[in-house]
């Protein structure tokens, strides 16, 4: 429940950090978040029935925002730990999330805000910088609560596959693929992710899922 749970929270804040979510996404969104945030980890670590209710209605909640608010460079960026590692989808979204929230944070902190908030955050007189950034480590802090992945092990994902790992990453989401073909380090990732990332950006994100952090 855990790998699920998690894919399913990345379903949940990706939805929230797209180009095309509106004030009906948004509100499915941080709903949501604020669920399975609060409720996963008694999901996982106990029988709790009311708990696994209300991550299944935050599932559903998550999918019917990212069904139409569509996903960003998080999902994009999973493609090649699936295809070519065979990764579990749910472990390839949850290693890259605090990453990817990182490269994100500096196109709205107002909306790294509200997911703070969604997750249950009070303001507490800090600035809405310093609140934004309380969202990625709450997110941090959930997971080492769940004993999930902080980065991709060298057993599993090849770090010299990375500029292979990027090129398909290149041809977007929803798009054809063309796997043969280069691209600049300033290639533009075709993406509706709220912050535009380049070719150069998805190699030092995979790079860093090597590396982990720490809280």
């Amino acid at each position: 429940m855990v790998v699920s749970g998690v894919d399913a929270l990345g379903h949940a804040l990706e939805a929230y950090l797209t180009t095309l979510c509106t004030p009906i996404t948004d509100a499915l969104a941080l709903q949501a978040v604020g669920m399975l945030y609060e409720k996963l980890r008694p999901a996982v670590t106990s029988d709790d029935l009311d708990a696994k209710e209300a991550c299944l209605i935050g599932s559903t909640l998550a999918n019917m925002a990212c069904g139409n608010a569509r996903l960003g460079l998080l999902h994009t960026m999973t493609t090649p730990m699936e295809g070519m590692f065979k990764i579990p989808h749910g472990i390839a979204i949850g290693v890259l999330l605090p990453y990817v929230m990182q490269f994100n944070l500096p196109a709205s902190f107002e909306r790294f805000a509200n997911l703070a908030r969604a997750m249950g955050e009070p303001d507490d007189g800090r600035s809405l910088r310093e609140l934004a950034l309380v969202s990625i480590s709450a997110i941090e802090r959930l997971f080492v609560d769940l004993g999930f992945h902080r980065k991709y092990e060298k057993s599993q994902v090849d770090p010299k596959a990375t500029p292979e790992m990027a090129r398909i990453v290149m041809g977007g989401l929803y798009a054809a693929r063309d796997f043969t073909k280069e691209y600049p380090m300033s290639a533009l990732v075709p993406s509706a992710n709220i912050r535009k990332g380049t070719m150069a950006d998805v190699i030092k994100l995979f790079e860093k899922a090597f590396e982990g952090w720490e809280l």
